[in-house]
């Protein structure tokens, strides 16, 4: 999580009125929660009063006030239990069905986040808040507003009932009941502050716990095993120290809880005592007193254990409301700020340009910076032919694969404008202009599920025939059928169980199988053995034929077929041509082809060498 986000958070105030308006799709579950609970204080009341009606019977020997007694003990008693069975039943019910629903709603939120905002938070730090944080905001919500209510209510009818009974006695069980509130309530604002910087630690937690074990290679490899533990332990020890402040705070309010009962309890068989010595009491009375107490007294301790809880939950609520506060990408057409003078909607100009059959691409002045003031491309201005493909060449951190980001719209420029046939793109939703365009990464990530999923999701309607059709254009379909379980195959996390070229096929099938107009390729073979490139080649020139391509490439044989290069240095076009071109002008395209070919010919002179050595021992042998 952004540290300097987390010091700007909202007010617990306004974070407790945005989740009371989370709950307002389940009104009538709360409407119906609230009337269960009211009539479980008051029936405890009515049980109460049975109670000193049995006593009072007993010591006044009347038949009929014990038969009172147990007719209203009966009826307090079992319509409170029968009662607190379904507010418990529908509340845990409606506990879940929140959670999810608001879980799901953050998911949601994540997919249409936009880039630059959602990349302020470790990926550990995100599933925590829509697991963690989003159960404890709806349990505040659905469970501890609702004891709070409970609470509270118990204590108002059993004061009312007891003021009744004997003034003045309640008026001293109250002063000593309201002890504990008293002392506990200055300590929430500590709770609430240390609760907040333990579920911070929680999070690097996570997020440390996570890369540990996703970077497990690099950790083997450097023998990072030592230093990890002690990051990891200084991690634990902060928590801990968290812990033990929250865990004394916790302890000071249950012994503050003790001491106030048994001191009430020792004034109302004091007190008690001598009212019905006096005559201004009867027995009945002074018990029903005793059991009162225990239950204005726990009431108000609960009250005030469960304040704290509240706290947790509102913190909670916050890292959750976090997400559902950062700024989307525009999906939705009244998000778009530009109006069309033709009137086009989003949806017909990405037709427009589908139907047409060509897709010419056009930057003009883009400038964009990752971090202010620091431009990656400035005043970037570039046309990419429709059906050609454009080769985007250069040093690292020239800016070639931001051009693909701004293309693909994961980001928006800070200046500057793109457009598609003459359209600004910019004038589409991100999912009307993403359904023009393929992506194929270096890196293409798989989701943990089965070859066939995994394929379609690239048009999800598509048929098992479809998928086929798109697997066997790939040259990846001759492996799946070898599989045991052919396309239904679990490929594992990421695809880990299969290798980086049948990875890199099945991201080409799934793109094959969106059919797109513009295909955008980052470095897809820049990673691959020779074997495994001519396979996944082979599968990209299908891909590519009469699609307009952009790809950034380090690879000679994609550079040398590509119809234009482009060869970028610090954010800009430094040479514009065909290879060629490029070559007989001797320029930085020159040096740099000239250096990858002799990297090329070092490879394979060493290659030669491995193959005469083992050559030469095997006729040792």
């Amino acid at each position: 999580m952004s540290e300097a986000r987390a010091s700007v958070a909202e007010s617990p105030l306004k974070t407790l009125r945005r989740l009371l308006q989370l709950g307002r799709p389940y009104w009538f579950w709360y409407v119906g929660l609230v009337l269960g609970t009211m009539a479980m204080a008051g029936l405890e009341v009515l049980a109460m009063d049975a109670v000193k009606r049995m006593i009072n019977a007993a010591t006044s020997k009347s038949m009929q006030l014990l038969i009172e007694g147990i007719v209203i003990g009966l009826a307090g008693f079992l319509g409170s239990e029968v009662i607190a069975f379904f507010v418990s039943y529908f509340g845990e019910l409606l506990n879940h069905i929140s959670v999810m629903r608001l879980q799901t709603k953050l998911v949601s939120k994540l997919t249409r986040a936009k880039m630059e905002a959602l990349q302020e938070y470790h990926s550990g730090d995100v599933i925590a808040r829509i697991n963690d944080s989003a159960n404890a905001a709806q349990a505040g919500l659905n469970s501890q507003i609702r004891q709070v209510l409970h609470q509270a209510l118990s204590v108002i009818f059993y004061m009312a009932y007891l003021v009744h009974l004997d003034r003045a006695l309640s008026v001293g069980t109250l002063a000593l009941s309201i002890l504990m509130p008293a002392i506990v309530t200055p300590l929430s604002k500590k709770l609430r502050e240390l609760y907040t910087a333990q579920h911070q630690a929680h999070a690097r937690k996570n997020s440390f716990i996570q890369d540990s074990v996703q970077g497990s290679e690099v950790v083997r490899a450097f023998s990072l095993s030592q230093r990890l533990s002690q990051k990891f332990r200084a991690i634990y020890d902060e928590i801990l120290g968290y812990s033990r402040r929250i865990v004394l705070l916790n302890v000071v309010v249950g012994h503050t809880q003790f001491v106030v009962i048994i001191g009430g309890i020792l004034f109302v068989l004091g007190y008690g005592g001598l009212r019905v010595a006096r005559g201004i009491l009867d027995l009945g009375s002074v018990v029903v007193f005793l059991f009162c107490f225990e239950r204005v007294a726990w009431p108000l301790s609960q009250l005030v254990r469960t304040w704290p809880e509240l706290q947790n939950s509102i913190v909670q609520a916050g890292r959750a409301f976090e997400l559902f506060d950062l700024p989307e990408e525009s999906y939705l057409p009244e998000r778009i700020e530009t109006e069309r003078v033709d009137g086009m909607s989003s949806a017909d100009l990405a037709s427009s340009i589908r139907v047409s059959g060509r897709a010419g691409i056009e930057m003009e002045g883009v400038r964009f910076a990752y971090s202010e003031g620091q431009d990656v491309l400035k005043g970037f201005s570039l046309t990419v032919e429709p059906g050609k493909m454009t080769a985007l060449v250069g040093p690292s951190g020239s800016g070639k694969s931001t051009v693909l980001k701004l293309i693909l719209r994961l980001y928006e420029p800070t200046e500057g404008r793109i457009l598609c046939q003459g359209i600004p793109i910019d004038e589409m939703t991100v999912s009307d202009w993403r359904s023009l365009t393929g992506y194929v990464s270096q890196d293409p990530y798989l989701f943990s599920g089965t070859l066939m999923e995994n394929i379609r999701y690239g048009r999800l309607e598509a048929s098992d025939d479809e998928v086929i059709e798109a697997a066997k254009a790939a040259n990846i379909h001759d492996f799946i059928m070898s599989t045991p379980d052919g396309y239904q195959t679990k490929i594992g996390e990421r695809g880990v169980r299969l290798s980086g070229g049948q990875r890199q096929r099945v991201s080409i099938a799934r793109a094959l199988l969106k059919d797109p107009l513009i295909l955008i390729l980052d470095e897809p073979t820049s990673s691959l053995d020779s074997e495994s490139e001519l396979a996944v080649q082979q599968a990209l020139d299908r891909l590519m034929a009469g699609r307009t391509t952009i790809v950034v490439a380090h690879r000679l044989s994609t550079i040398r077929d590509a119809d234009k290069i482009v060869y970028l240095e610090d954010g800009e076009i430094q040479e514009v041509g065909t290879h060629m071109q490029l070559m007989a002008a001797r320029g930085k395209y020159h040096r740099m082809y000239q250096a990858l070919l002799l990297d090329r010919e070092l490879q394979d002179d060493q290659k030669m060498a491995s193959y005469e050595i083992d050559s030469l021992e095997g006729v040792m042998a």
